[in-house]
Formats: structure tokens, C-alpha cells, sequence
């Protein structure tokens, strides 16, 4: 009896250490992020592709491909980014270029717009610059903090 008693009591506890291991899993994600871009300014969209070299462990995503969109309405621009790996789904960073003092040619403001799939909770904003690397080509890098659950 007192043996069966042990073993309900140690099952109750292995339980509730799984229980609250699978709802911890649930916390949001957050921390510093950068992402580094290559892009073609030579074609409408402008396309390219994304590296973090910081934040990729909170974001699940290390790299990617890009396209940017201009809403001539509403003048807004934005990012579409894709991962390459090991996360799916794709995020969108609402950005506004300006000529104001920065890093970069252009610097400014960014933040999440809008995700789907593993990024469907997504939400962050910080700065972004952006530096000419040649007549049709430039590295955009966007720091700041993210936080999602996934």
C-alpha cells in the first residue's frame, strides 16, 4: 500500500513538472535584434536578402530573402521578409527613410507590421540605416527589440 502510495505521489509529480514545462514554452520570446540586408536598388521591387547576425536564437530565423513594397496611397514602405530556415512564415517591417542625421545615408525608424505563421505574434520596432555599397546596391541594417510567442 505504501509503495502504491510512492508511486501515485512520484507520477502526480512528473506530471506537473511536464505540465509546467509545456506552458512555460508559451512565454514570449524578446531581446536585441539585427538584421543585415543586401539589396538590388536596381529593380522594382527592390529584393535582396537578410542575415541576423543578432537575435536569430529569440527569432528562429538566421536568414532570408527580401522585397520591398511601396503604397503610393498611403506612401508607405514596407519589408516582406522570408526565412530561409529553420522557422516558416514571413514578417513584414513598416520603414520610413530620411534624410536625418545617422549611421547611414538614410536612417530612420522601423517596426513590425504584420507576421504569419511562426511570426503571426511577432511585434518590434528600432532604427534602420542605410549605406550605399555601390551605384545600385546597398546594406540596410535594422537594430531593436523584438518579442513574440511562438
Amino acid at each position: 500500500m505504501r509503495g502504491e502510495v510512492l508511486l501515485r505521489s512520484s507520477m502526480l509529480v512528473i506530471v506537473m513538472v511536464l505540465f509546467v514545462a509545456a506552458c512555460s514554452s508559451d512565454e514570449p520570446a524578446s531581446g536585441p535584434i539585427t538584421i543585415e540586408t543586401e539589396a538590388d536598388f536596381s529593380t522594382r521591387p527592390v529584393v535582396g536578402t537578410f542575415e541576423l547576425t543578432e537575435g536569430a536564437d529569440i527569432l528562429g530565423c538566421s536568414n532570408g530573402t527580401f522585397e520591398d513594397t511601396f503604397d503610393e496611397v498611403t506612401e508607405d514602405l514596407t519589408k516582406l521578409l522570408t526565412c530561409s530556415e529553420p522557422s516558416t512564415g514571413t514578417f513584414t517591417i513598416l520603414f520610413d527613410p530620411q534624410d536625418i542625421p545617422g549611421p547611414g545615408d538614410e536612417n530612420g525608424p522601423w517596426s513590425i507590421l504584420d507576421g504569419s505563421a511562426d511570426f503571426a505574434d511577432l511585434q518590434g520596432e528600432g532604427d534602420f540605416w542605410v549605406v550605399s555599397t555601390g551605384p545600385d546596391t546597398g546594406m540596410e541594417t535594422f537594430t531593436g527589440d523584438i518579442e513574440y510567442t511562438s
